[in-house]
């Protein structure tokens, strides 16, 4: 059980759960798998993999309230920031292949990389990514002309969702439970003020996928103060 039953139970794809067990090789310093759970991060972010180097996490970011879609995101757990970089996973393929690209000095790395996921030929990397200098072009690609996520479509990349709504309490007790936990991704909180308010939730969601995020959340983050 744990963090990776949760990708399975939300079906991710196959490269997604190689990645999270460390059998997809990533490139010389850029993410470790699997992840370190030593930084920290919110509830609503599912960690694939991790760096020490920001600190922070590549995960996906799922709602157990409300209505918002899954989506891929960066978390920077000195900065308490989230970005979406991805809404589906092929976008999340050439949002990482090209974050590898722009970073990583060896080539063959990528290619490598590139082709473990099965994004595309490393010899046919250069022609894809033709259009593209820096991430703000990643725009010009078909997988983005749609759907665009947040880091390519607003100034700071943050999605709609992370804001302050208010009192966890005031909108708990108003009904609105879905915006009370989004609030629980917005910074301010500590780990141990979070564990308390996830448990509030069980009212709310009582089965076996829920408590199953609240064990693997508090196991990761039982110690750690962020925000």
């Amino acid at each position: 059980m744990g963090y990776r039953e949760i990708l399975l139970r939300l079906q991710c794809d196959k490269a997604i759960l190689e990645i999270f067990d460390g059998k997809i090789k990533m490139p010389s310093h850029t993410f470790e798998s699997p992840f370190d759970p030593a930084y920290g991060f919110p509830p609503s972010v599912i960690p694939i993999c991790s760096t020490g180097s920001w600190p922070g996490y590549i995960g996906v970011a799922h709602h157990w309230f409300g209505t918002e879609p899954d989506s891929f995101v960066r978390y920077n757990s000195e900065d308490s920031e989230i970005i979406e970089i991805a809404r589906d996973i092929d976008q999340f393929r050439a949002w990482l292949v090209f974050d590898f690209i722009c970073n990583v000095p060896d080539a063959d790395e990528v290619g490598e990389f590139s082709e473990a996921i099965g994004f595309c030929e490393r010899s046919r990397l250069d022609s894809y990514f033709s259009s593209c200098d820096d991430p703000e072009d990643l725009v010009n690609l078909e997988v983005f002309s749609s759907n665009v996520p947040s880091v390519l479509a607003t100034p700071n990349g943050s999605p709609g969702w992370i804001s302050n709504f208010g009192s966890f309490e005031h909108l708990v007790h108003s009904g609105k439970v879905d915006l009370a936990w989004y609030s629980l991704s917005s910074p301010g909180w500590t780990a141990s003020e979070v564990a308390v308010r996830l448990n509030e939730l069980r009212v709310f969601r009582s089965d076996k996928d829920f408590s199953e995020l609240v064990s693997s959340w508090n196991s990761c983050n039982g110690k750690t103060w962020w925000w």
